[in-house]
């Protein structure tokens, strides 16, 4: 009996610490650092400055009239840890009076909320109702609304958090910790009983 014990103890030693591995590995943070995200705009703001962009630091897009004569950028937009900024940028204040749409995605991890965080300036007249989320696309009306220069308004943003996987050399070694296991206990079965 007690070496069947002891094969038990040396096996479950063997397995522990991919056990305990696996039950603890966090998910990771819920963070869009890394994230490739998308940019579309519409209406009287017709361009972002490029379709996708990796989130880090420094700005993202910007969104404005890239066309002879206005040539003029509106936003800009950065993406931070967990929010986006839209900046005012220096001869980019102004009104929209008619349709003007902002979207995003995120190709990496989808966005699953959005809320307005802050407001400054002559935004104002810029509120929640004109955030939207919708299949993972964040949308912003700008109808109705303006700013000047250097104003600005925060969205806070979440997206689907990451789960963890085994790692492959850990599984590898709980089949080998398992082998060696089986293996032992057959060794000491036939040598504690020849028939």
């Amino acid at each position: 009996m007690k070496l069947k014990r002891e094969t038990w103890i040396s096996g479950f030693v063997a397995l522990l610490p991919c056990t305990i591995f696996l039950i603890t590995s966090p998910a990771q943070a819920d963070s869009l650092i890394g994230d490739t995200v998308t940019c579309a705009a519409t209406g009287q703001i017709p361009s972002c400055s490029q379709a996708t962009s990796v989130v880090g630091t420094g700005v993202e897009f910007t969104i404005g009239n890239p066309l002879p004569p206005f040539g003029t950028q509106f936003f800009s937009v950065d993406y931070g840890t967990n929010d986006v900024v839209f900046t005012v940028l220096p001869g980019g204040g102004g009104a929209f009076f008619g349709p003007a749409t902002f979207s995003s995605t995120d190709t990496t991890h989808a966005f699953t909320s959005a809320s307005l965080i802050s407001v400054s300036g002559f935004f104002g007249s810029l509120s929640a109702s004109n955030i939207s989320l919708s299949g993972g696309t964040l949308t912003v009306n700008f109808h109705g609304t303006g700013g000047n220069d250097g104003d600005t308004f925060d969205i806070a943003l979440s997206t689907t958090p990451v789960t963890t996987t085994p790692e492959p050399a850990c599984t590898t070694l709980v089949g080998v910790g398992l082998i060696l296991v089986i293996a032992w206990m057959r060794k000491w079965k036939t040598a504690s009983c020849p028939y």
